[in-house]
This record gives C-alpha cells, structure tokens and sequence, in this order.
C-alpha cells in the first residue's frame, strides 16, 4: 500500500473514527488477535485514511510494537486521548468495554453535531440567498439605473451585466464558503476564532458548555479504564481548546500530583459549576466517581443543548429582520433610482 498519509497529517473525522473503533471492537470481540484486526481493517474498508492508518499500525504491529507504541506513532489520527484510553484498556484487561465507550462517546459527538449542522442550515441558507439578493440589486438593477440616468444604457449591454452580476455574486459565496472551510480546517485559526467569540458572554458559556461535557466524559472513560484521576484530568485537558481554561487545569493538575484534595483544586480552578463540584466531591467520598463524572458531563450536554435551541429560538426572528432590513433598503434604493431616472428624462 502507498503510505499517502503520514502521522502528521492523517487525521479521521468523527465519523471516520467510528467507523474505525466499530470495526476494531467488532473485530476484536470475535478474539481476532491484533495483528488480525488491523489486517482485515487494511484489506476490507472502503475508507482511504481509514486503510493506510490500519496499514500503518499493522506495520509497526508485524515488526514487533506493542499495541501501546503502535497507536502513540499516529495518535494525532484518532484522538491522543482515545489512544491514552485505549493503551489503559489493555493494560487493565479492559479493551472491549473501552472501545465501546469511545464508541458510544462518537455516537454522541456525531450526533451533537449534526444537530448543530441542521439547526444553522436554513439561516445560512436564508443569509447567503439575501446576500446574493442585495448583490444582484446592487450589481445589475441598479446598474441599469445608472445607465439609464446618464442614457448611455443599451439592449446589448443588458446580458453583459446580467452575466457580470451573477459571476460576482457566485465568487463572493465562494470566497465565503472558502473562509468557513479554512477556519474549520485549520486548528490554530479555529482556536483564536473561537478565543475571539468567548468575549462575548451567552457564546462563552455554550462553548465551555460542549468542551465540558467532552471533557468529563473522557475523565470519566479514562477512570474507568483504570487510569488514575491525575493522569485523567491530564488526558481529559487536551479535549479542551481554550488557553485559559487549559493553563487553569494544568495548574491544578500539578497540584494533584503534590498530593492536593481533587475536589478542593477543582474549585479553586473557578472553571466549574458547583454542580459539577458538589457531585465529584460525592463520588470520591462514595468510590463512585466515574458513575458521578458521567452525571457531571451529562448535566455539561443537557446545558449545551438547551443554550443552542435558546439561540436558534433567537436566530429565527433575527434573520426576519435582517432579510426585513435588507428588503427595506433595496426598496428605498429602487424608489430613488427610479424617480431619479425618471426626471432626467423630463
């Protein structure tokens, strides 16, 4: 197989990556060994980066790596956090109840965003087609206007602005479209844009609302999986892409390893609820934390959920009047083009 991809820039989206943990938790559930496994997934899925991420593993597998050293070459592919959860599962004779959860915590993720996909589609969708409305106004209609005003206008000049229009407007959406996929593309871009938004504070709120519950969603796999709370609050910090909130948890992190209380250096980080606090404080009294990160990071997803409908519920009557405001202007633009025009002639 050519190797089109290397470590650095093969990386799976969530839905490439569940399709790749379903294939190695079927796969292994069936008592396949390794080498197997990432065998079968090299040969059978229809996935390019997909292939050559199972080729890769499997190359290092055959030379004699252990699953552990395997996955860390190319951990940027799949989540460094899935790959620390993983190399826990084996090490605790876990593996098969790992996979599943990081497979159920996809499902999650995928279904998370596209529910955000669909909710902002008809805006975006009702935006673009009142840009293209004010642009096509503004570089055609308009036009015409002004040529008429100054009797320069002519039949065959008609298509030749018509034509002119519609290319500018088809290359400003696609400078838009462009600027979006780059953003999204690009991590560094996306972590100031996002840094950018977290000024402004209903945003800043939904945002640290669907890093945390990520965030404790893996604490709470990584516990169960065996790995210790310090080292899970580590690997749980990497899920989250806000330099405030990372330096505040890395803080707290060194605390834990000097030996300081897990609930108490959580409070003092200031960047949980006293929800998230009180039921952490509970279950390391009653050796139930895992069962009690997974209460906090379902409480961190129903508050994400209900702040992205309150927002939808708001963006709807925005766009009314925005397209209203929009209507109004191209309205008024047309009446004074009009009249204009119209006592030029006289």
């Amino acid at each position: 197989m050519n190797n089109f991809f290397n470590s650095n820039n093969l990386i799976l989206s969530v839905k490439e990556k569940k399709e790749f943990f379903n294939s190695f938790y079927f796969l292994y559930k069936s008592g396949l060994s390794l080498v197997e496994i990432f065998k079968s997934i090299s040969e059978t899925s229809g996935n390019l980066k997909i292939k050559n991420l199972a080729f890769l593993i499997l190359k290092k597998l055959e030379k004699g790596s252990s699953l552990n050293e395997a996955l860390v070459k190319y951990k940027n592919a799949i989540n460094p956090a899935y790959t620390m959860l993983i190399c826990a599962g084996e090490k605790s004779g876990k593996l098969e109840d790992v996979l599943l959860s990081i497979i159920n915590n996809l499902s999650k993720e995928e279904q998370i965003r596209s529910n955000l996909i669909s909710s902002v589609t008809y805006p975006s969708f009702i935006f673009c087609f009142a840009i293209s409305v004010f642009l096509f106004f503004k570089f055609f209609v308009f036009k015409i206007f002004e040529l008429l005003e100054e009797g320069e206008l002519k039949q065959n000049i008609i298509p030749i602005l018509l034509f002119s229009a519609i290319v500018k407007i088809l290359f400003f959406l696609v400078i838009l479209a462009c600027i979006v996929i780059y953003i999204a593309k690009h991590e560094n871009i996306k972590n100031k844009f996002i840094d950018l938004i977290m000024n402004i504070g209903f945003l800043k709120n939904i945002i640290k609302n669907y890093y945390f519950q990520s965030f404790f969603t893996i604490m709470s796999l990584s516990y169960k999986a065996g790995v210790p709370v310090t080292e899970s609050l580590e690997l749980s910090n990497a899920v989250i892409k806000l330099e405030s909130i990372n330096t505040k948890i890395n803080q707290a992190v060194e605390k834990l390893y000097k030996g300081s209380d897990l609930t108490l250096t959580l409070k003092q980080c200031d960047v949980f609820t006293d929800f998230a606090i009180s039921q952490i404080s509970a279950g390391e009294k009653a050796g139930e934390l895992d069962k009690t990160l997974e209460i906090v990071a379902n409480d961190y997803e129903n508050k994400f959920d209900s702040s992205v409908k309150m927002i939808l519920k708001l963006v709807e009557p925005i766009t009314i009047i925005f397209v209203g405001l929009m209507v109004l202007y191209i309205a008024v633009s047309l009446y004074n083009k009009y009249f204009s025009s119209l006592f030029s002639m006289l």
